[in-house]
C-alpha cells in the first residue's frame, strides 16, 4: 500500500509566513494528511472483510463470525473507550453495504394502518427526519428493511398475556439476516368498538381483532359474549378500518381507543382487560452490523435451527454450554420448519451481551458443534415495571 507520510517538519518558509499562522496552517495540513490514510485503510478494510464474508458464504458458513466481531470489539473498546465501540460498530456494518448513517432511506417501517399499537411504539423510536412506512404484516415490515426500502422496523414481539408472537419469530428466522437494536414495552389499553348504529352487545355475534389482543380480552369474552365468534385480522387497527369501511363479516373489533377514534366507531365496552396487566414488548430492527454497546443490562436473541428427528439433542448442547459458561437463557420458544415433522427451529431468549465472555466462549464452542445459529441481536434490555404510560 503506498500512502503519502505526513510532514514531520515545516516547509521552507519565509519570513512572513513563520510564527502561529504558519504553525497552524501545517498542523491542518497534517491532519488532513492522516485523515486521508484513515479513509484509505477504513475503505481496504471494507473490502477485505466484505471478501471474508463471500468466502465463508461459499462455504456454506454464516458470513457473520460473532466470536471475532466480539473480539474486534473489545479492541477497539478497550484502546479508546465508547469512542472505540462506536467506531467498531461501524466499521463492522461497512460490510453489510451500508454507510456509517442510513442515508440511503429515512423510512421506519411499522404495522398499519394508523392507529395500532405498534405504530404508537414505532414513533417513539423515530430518528430525526425519519418518517413512518405502514405495512400490511409483521412480515412486510421487516421485507422492506432487507430490500433497503426502509431502515428500521418496530414490530411486536412478545406479549405478557398472549406471550411470544409467532409471525415475528418466524419473519426474524426466514430471510436475509436482520439486527435488534432496541426494545421498547408499552401498556396495552383494549376496547370493544362497533358501527354508529350498534346498540348493546346483544347485537354483537362476531369480534374481530390481531390474534394476540383476541388472546388478551379472551376472559372479557368468555363472560360477556361467550356466543361471539372471533375472528382474526392482520392487526387490530386493520379490523377497526375494514369494519367502518367495507361490510365486514363481523360486527364488533377489539382495538385501542385511538383507532376505535380513527375509524369512527362507538366504544360498546372500556373495561375489556380491567383486571389483566397487558404489555407488549416491541422490537426496532435494522440491516446486520451495528450492536449497542453493553449497558450492564442487556438481552441476546438466537435462533437455533434443529432440522431432523434427533436434533433436540442440539438443542440441550446449546443450553449445557450457556449454562456453563454462566449465561441466562430466560426463555426457549419452539417453532416448526416447513421441512416436515420434527423439524423446528429454537428461539432463544439471554440476558447477557453478545460481547460479554462467557457468551463468546459458548457461541465458539457450538460453532466448533456445527450448531446451525442465527444471532438476532444484542441490546439494552427494558424493564417492563418501567414501561411508558399510554401514547395520547
Amino acid at each position: 500500500m503506498t500512502t503519502r507520510e505526513p510532514p514531520e517538519h515545516p516547509q521552507h518558509t519565509t519570513a512572513d509566513d513563520t510564527g502561529p499562522t504558519a504553525a497552524l496552517a501545517t498542523a491542518r495540513r497534517h491532519v488532513e494528511l492522516i485523515d486521508e490514510q484513515i479513509l484509505l485503510l477504513v475503505k481496504q478494510r471494507s473490502s477485505t472483510a466484505a471478501a471474508i464474508a463471500a468466502a465463508l458464504q461459499a462455504r456454506g458458513e454464516p458470513a457473520q463470525e460473532l466470536t471475532r466481531e466480539g473480539e474486534v470489539f473489545d479492541r477497539y473498546t478497550a484502546a479508546l473507550g465508547a469512542l472505540g465501540s462506536d467506531m467498531a460498530a461501524a466499521l463492522l456494518r461497512m460490510p453489510q453495504g451500508l454507510t456509517l448513517r442510513p442515508t440511503d432511506s429515512l423510512l421506519h417501517a411499522c404495522l398499519g394502518p394508523p392507529g395500532t399499537f405498534t405504530e404508537s411504539a414505532a414513533r417513539t423510536q423515530l430518528e430525526p427526519g425519519s418518517e413512518l412506512l405502514y405495512q400490511p404484516s409483521v412480515a412486510d415490515a421487516l421485507a422492506s428493511v432487507r430490500r433497503k426500502q426502509a431502515t428500521w422496523a418496530t414490530v411486536p414481539i412478545e406479549n405478557s398475556l398472549a406471550g411470544f408472537v409467532d409471525a415475528t419469530l418466524d419473519a426474524l428466522a426466514q430471510g436475509e439476516p436482520l439486527t435488534i437494536c432496541s426494545e421498547l414495552v408499552l401498556p396495552i389499553t383494549l376496547v370493544l368498538a362497533s358501527r354508529p348504529d350498534t346498540r348493546d352487545l346483544d347485537d354483537v355475534q362476531r369480534v374481530a381483532s390481531h390474534p394476540h389482543a383476541l388472546a388478551q380480552a379472551q376472559p372479557w369474552l368468555h363472560s360477556h359474549l361467550p356466543e361471539a365468534v372471533p375472528v382474526a385480522a392482520p392487526s387490530t387497527a386493520a379490523a377497526a378500518d375494514a369494519l367502518s369501511t367495507t361490510t365486514a363479516d363481523y360486527d364488533a373489533v377489539l382495538c385501542s381507543p385511538q383507532s376505535a377514534t380513527i375509524s369512527g366507531l362507538r366504544v360498546l365496552a372500556t373495561d375489556v382487560l380491567a383486571d389483566r396487566a397487558a404489555m407488549t414488548r416491541f422490537i426496532t430492527v435494522t440491516q446486520p452490523g451495528l450492536t449497542p454497546p453493553p449497558s450492564g443490562h442487556d438481552r441476546t436473541h438466537l435462533t437455533v435451527f434443529t432440522p431432523g428427528r434427533g436434533s433436540p439433542w442440539e438443542l440441550g448442547i446449546v443450553l449445557t454450554e450457556f449454562a456453563r459458561q454462566g449465561v441466562p437463557v430466560m426463555s426457549v420458544e419452539p417453532r416448526p420448519l416447513t421441512s416436515g415433522f420434527g423439524s423446528r427451529y429454537y428461539h432463544l431468549d439471554c440476558h447477557a451481551h453478545i460481547t460479554q465472555p462467557g457468551m463468546r466462549r459458548a457461541l465458539l464452542t457450538l460453532r466448533q458443534h456445527r450448531i446451525d445459529l442465527r444471532y438476532l441481536g444484542s441490546y439494552p434490555a427494558v424493564d417492563p415495571s418501567t414501561a411508558n404510560p399510554d401514547p395520547p
